[in-house]
């Protein structure tokens, strides 16, 4: 894909398309399980302390694929707190617009969404670029996990291939896009900057290598491990619950509320 001239700034490709593609596989391999059991995050409190220490991380990630500290790193520094916050805004416009209400966890998967679709493109891309992209981003991770992944019924509980997938896929094509070399002097201007078509096609030849290879290595190992092992939990697992069969205790006690909410 080098010699090509695809371009990945920290890692769109290699990481949240692959292991988004691998989550959907492996997803609808294991298949639904018992649809009633899904449930939604039961803490709000520590879903927000987890993204923000995940959005924290992330200008490391973004940030640190400079290798050093230069104009190059900022840019990318600063593109992921637009990335982020557009992603967010984006997101919780189309939770707006389709359900007239806004959420928490629809902001907090916004940002992820915008994180995601920034990555490939953080240290190529003009500022007002990194908002357009990510925004995009935001919008196409909302409909692929409500809609998309409702209509197809895949078990997807952290929504890898939603976010990640669906994000690094829209990432890395939009970086062909918004490329510019005035940002980057390694590399060409894109479509909207310069015409340049060549920087599309590119990405999209990385983007579907990816998807293939990752697709079907996934199959592939997972049909091997289950020759040996279960890749899904037993009827009895999900009855009881993982926390019991594997530690001897319960985090939950969702039966014994039921109980009370009935009774009440």
């Amino acid at each position: 894909m080098d010699r090509l001239g695809a371009i990945d700034y920290a890692g769109g490709t290699v990481v949240h398309i692959s292991s988004g593609v691998s989550g959907l596989v492996l997803a609808m391999m294991i298949g639904t399980g018992r649809t009633f059991d899904k449930r939604p995050p039961h803490n709000l409190v520590i879903s927000l302390i987890g993204a923000i220490m995940v959005w924290l991380g992330w200008y490391g990630f973004n940030a640190g694929s400079a290798y050093t500290f230069n104009a190059i790193a900022m840019t990318a520094f600063v593109n992921t707190v637009l990335g982020a916050s557009a992603g967010a805004l984006s997101w919780m416009a189309m939770e707006y617009l389709t359900k007239r209400t806004t959420s928490l966890v629809g902001m907090l998967s916004g940002v992820l969404a915008g994180l995601v679709t920034i990555t490939p493109a953080a240290g190529y891309v003009h500022l007002i670029s990194a908002l357009i992209l990510s925004g995009i981003g935001g919008i196409g991770c909302f409909f692929t996990i409500n809609y998309i992944k409702v209509k197809l019924n895949y078990n997807d509980a952290l929504d890898a291939f939603g976010l990640h997938g669906i994000g690094g896929i829209i990432g890395a094509l939009l970086t062909g896009v918004f490329q510019s070399h005035q940002i980057n002097s390694k590399i060409a201007d894109g479509l909207l900057l310069g015409g340049n078509w060549y920087a599309v096609v590119v990405q999209f030849i990385a983007v579907a290598v990816t998807l293939l290879f990752s697709g079907i290595m996934t199959f592939l190992i997972a049909k091997i491990i289950g020759r040996f092992s279960e890749l899904g939990t037993t009827e009895d697992e999900e009855e009881v619950g993982l926390d019991y069969i594997q530690h001897g205790e319960r985090a939950y006690f969702y039966g014994e509320l039921n109980k009370l909410n009935h009774r009440l």
